[in-house]
């Protein structure tokens, strides 16, 4: 069943909630393919990307949402959250 864009983001919002990882990186996939520059898709996306302990992934995300908006606060703080995590890793 394909679901429309409008629906995405709440699904993978809800996946995310779930703990279904990889739903959320699937979903937002699709969704970013129609609208790349979707903050809360990159957002959801970056998180489960953490979630998943894949720190470059998410990184990437939160970094592509803040080039439109420097100032979006979840991106900012999911950022800070995932630089913190690796430089305690190194």
């Amino acid at each position: 069943v394909e679901v429309g864009s409008d629906l995405l983001l709440p699904k993978a919002q809800a996946l995310l909630e779930l703990g279904d990882f990889y739903g959320t990186v699937s979903d937002t996939g699709k969704l970013l393919k129609m609208h790349p520059q979707h903050l809360e898709a990159l957002y959801l996306r970056g998180t489960a990307y953490y979630k998943l302990g894949e720190h470059e992934q998410a990184i990437l995300h939160f970094r592509e949402a803040l080039k439109s908006d420097p100032e979006h606060k979840q991106n900012k703080e999911g950022h800070k959250l995932v630089k913190k995590l690796d430089k305690a890793h190194k």
